[in-house]
């Protein structure tokens, strides 16, 4: 038996009606018919806007009753953080202007780095001719000895060909033989008969 009042409801189960119920867990089925009739009684007896939260969403002064908070009003404070933020931001500024002293210093530096790059450029140029010198008096130098030594072969060989009484040996002299042309001629004769006359060239 269920009965509702205005500040109670009660609902009584009657011993001799369970029995005609083949029921393992009374007990569990005593918990499913009063959370039964709980909902019925919320159904039936309640304003159905209140039950299931139907009605306009209230002013952000009031507080809702049994009911959690509204998901569209979520979603326009949401957009409307968006569009604050994006309001909010400032325009992109200038770049400040450069110091007069780091201006200076900047270009006191831009200068000091290409006299280190000229300074580095004449000293290779110096480096190219120093060595372009070395390589020079190196060659004279071997052209020097070439010669020393040829002169002290020559001297060698003038002493040992006075010690072993070897005439000295003329240079070669360079001869042109005459060449010899012959040329004969045929010639024809009142006869019939050719006459052959030869021709030589000589010394």
């Amino acid at each position: 038996m269920y009965k509702t009042g205005k500040d109670q409801n009660s609902l009584t189960l009657y011993e001799p009606n369970m029995h005609r119920v083949d029921v393992e867990d009374f007990k569990g089925l005593e918990v499913v018919l009063m959370l039964s009739s709980a909902v019925i009684k919320d159904v039936f007896f309640n304003p159905s806007r209140e039950m299931f939260n139907i009605s306009s969403p209230p002013s952000t002064t009031q507080k809702r009753k049994n009911s959690g908070p509204v998901i569209g009003g979520r979603k326009s404070s949401g957009s409307g953080a968006i569009m604050t933020g994006a309001l909010s931001q400032s325009p992109q500024q200038a770049p400040p202007a450069v110091n007069p002293r780091t201006q200076w210093e900047i270009d006191a530096e831009t200068a000091r780095l290409k006299a280190m790059v000229e300074a580095e450029e004449k000293e290779r140029e110096r480096q190219e001719r120093a060595e372009q010198k070395r390589i020079k008096k190196m060659l004279e130098a071997e052209e020097k000895e070439r010669l020393r030594r040829e002169a002290e072969v020559a001297k060698e060989t003038e002493r040992l060909r006075k010690q072993y009484g070897v005439p000295a040996m003329p240079p070669p002299r360079v001869q042109f033989q005459p060449t010899e042309w012959a040329v004969s001629s045929t010639a024809s004769s009142p006869t019939g008969t050719a006459e052959t006359d030869e021709f030589e060239f000589g010394e």
